[in-house]
């Protein structure tokens, strides 16, 4: 058959971000269905990948595309950021092409019910990973059977009314399933965000799924719908790795795991097979302010790291445990402190206007970040995520309002008076550490070229679509 996977148009930096300037920066590969097109074309499928967001491409460019390859089954992913897009891309589509239309992706999984009552164009909803149930519903769409015994698949007539999602069974050994399909991907469409870059051609990677901590309320790894942890032999990330480097010319690669920093041994051994086959490339990941050591982060710049991001949420103790995050103020300041020493960036992400906060204690965690001279913070309102406990406690307290963006508040905690007041809290919080002169002095001298020139230019840009 022929199968098209789409991921839906949108603009990162303006809709994902919220700032009134755009730069065509921070897409990366859709590795989800780079998954399923490589487990597809391995049971002898013809698969097209249509990466909207990159490409700027409307409603009419997607069409077009598709009218050329002509195919029998649409496939759209989606992320809670990119869902009311994807839905009314999914009933544009629809009107245009009269083949089964499948969604999957995170957001899928914990509002397929809710999918299937707004979308009566949608035919079929994949919950959970999908190597294994979407092969499985082609088949049963190859000879027009229903899907209910398929399990993680829902349609209009098979499990709709019930109150939780059954997700697919998880792939138990990730080591089974091939490489993402990257040679449907235009590669040079993606580079990183210009915080986070230091060669061109980028790529990401990730090497497992699921969070082996799994116990933060706020996020849906923790969720009633999140998998449970597997991951990658180091050998078999190097053996992809090395493909990356030698087949597609990539230097740099983003490791998007939750939690990449958790296991001294095996990033031991991922940093050592670097280094005994001699491959040259840069990395970045996620780390987590419990589970590093100076021992690791000098393993890890010595095999080309330089940028770890770090959810440390707050600055204030009292909601870091409400959290249940499971990192103290002192793993936080040995983590940027440790990462100084190996010579590795250190990027720290944090929550403002969260529940049990108040304006002062935001500026607790403005004044933390600025105290821990990071080489990068970003700061975001709190927002309830469906299918976590927060998100249910938030439910209950008041009006959840629709995901309009990551730096757009969509709930108002007691304590602040209005969105406009998160908002505000926010940008002032971009200005106050971005725009101090010790910073700012401290970035100069980082300029060695004209492509840092034109990093640090566009991540201005931005700083200013975001915090004005």
């Amino acid at each position: 058959m022929k199968i098209a996977l789409i991921t839906p148009p949108f603009d990162l930096v303006r809709q994902g971000y919220g700032s009134k300037k755009t730069i065509n920066r921070g897409y990366m590969p859709p590795l989800g269905i780079g998954y399923i097109a490589s487990v597809l074309e391995k049971e002898g499928h013809q698969v097209k990948i249509i990466d909207s967001a990159p490409l700027r491409y409307s409603d009419i460019d997607i069409k077009q595309e598709l009218e050329k390859f002509n195919p029998e089954v649409i496939g759209i992913s989606t992320q809670i950021s990119d869902a009311k897009k994807a839905l009314e891309l999914g009933d544009f589509l629809k009107n245009h092409f009269d083949v089964p239309l499948i969604i999957g992706g995170p957001y899928a999984t914990n509002s397929f019910k809710q999918i299937l009552q707004e979308s009566k164009f949608i035919d079929y909803v994949v919950t959970g990973e999908g190597e294994n149930s979407v092969p499985e519903l082609l088949k049963i769409i190859a000879i027009s059977l229903p899907s209910e015994e398929i399990k993680g698949i829902y349609s209009r007539k098979s499990r709709i009314n019930t109150g939780t999602s059954l997700c697919s069974e998880p792939i138990h050994n990730l080591d089974d399933i091939p490489f993402p399909a990257r040679h449907l991907y235009d590669n040079s469409l993606y580079s990183p965000l210009p915080s986070q870059s230091k060669q061109f051609p980028a790529t990401s990677m990730i090497t497992s799924r699921g969070c082996p901590y799994a116990k933060c309320n706020f996020c849906y790894q923790a969720g009633t719908t999140a998998p449970k942890y597997r991951r990658h032999k180091p050998e078999r990330v190097v053996e992809e790795t090395k493909e990356l480097v030698e087949k597609y010319g990539i230097k740099e690669i983003h490791f998007w795991d939750d939690l990449f920093t958790v296991n001294f041994q095996w990033i031991s051994k991922f940093c050592e097979l670097l280094r005994k086959q001699k491959i040259n490339i840069s990395w970045t990941c996620f780390g987590w302010a419990a589970g590093v050591s100076p021992e690791m982060l000098l393993m890890m710049k010595e095999s080309g790291c330089y940028h770890i991001k770090y959810g440390f949420e707050s600055g204030n103790q009292d909601l870091l445990d409400a959290l249940n995050k499971g990192i103290t103020l002192d793993h936080i300041h040995n983590a940027v402190i440790w990462g100084r020493q190996a010579g590795i960036e250190v990027n720290g992400a944090f929550m403002l206007a969260l529940p049990g906060e108040t304006p002062e204690k935001c500026k607790e965690t403005v004044d933390f970040a600025i105290s821990l001279d990071l080489d990068v913070a970003e700061f975001f309102p709190f927002h309830p995520y469906p299918g976590t406990s927060l998100y249910n406690w938030a439910i209950k307290k008041g009006k959840v309002e629709e995901y309009q963006g990551a730096h757009e508040p969509n709930f108002v905690p007691e304590g602040f008076q209005d969105k406009n007041q998160i908002r505000k809290i926010v940008k002032d919080a971009y200005k106050k550490f971005y725009l101090r002169p010790g910073y700012i002095w401290k970035t100069l001298k980082k300029i060695k070229n004209f492509q840092d020139v034109k990093k640090y230019s566009q991540g201005f840009t931005l700083f200013r679509g975001i915090s004005y």
